[in-house]
């Protein structure tokens, strides 16, 4: 899969964000894929998911997905 770059370089300046649960109500992990998409087949969440889980990278990574008020149930 390619993802391309729908941002200003700006955007992935590294900031320090001091704020502990970033003002969502809930903690984030420091480091973090995020997906950005209503839960719908059509978006593909299941595969960004699956890929994810067969990527080589470090265990401090996760992947966070944000998207419509439906349940999404994972099942591993």
């Amino acid at each position: 899969m390619i993802f391309e770059n729908a941002a200003a370089n700006s955007f992935f300046e590294t900031r320090k964000d001091t704020r502990k649960d970033k003002g969502l109500g809930i903690h984030l992990p420091s480091k973090y894929i995020l997906n950005v998409a209503n839960y719908d087949s059509r978006k593909n969440q299941i595969e960004c998911l699956k890929t994810f889980l067969k990527a080589e990278l470090p265990d401090d990574v996760s992947l966070v997905f944000v998207g419509s008020r439906k349940i999404l149930i994972i099942i591993s």
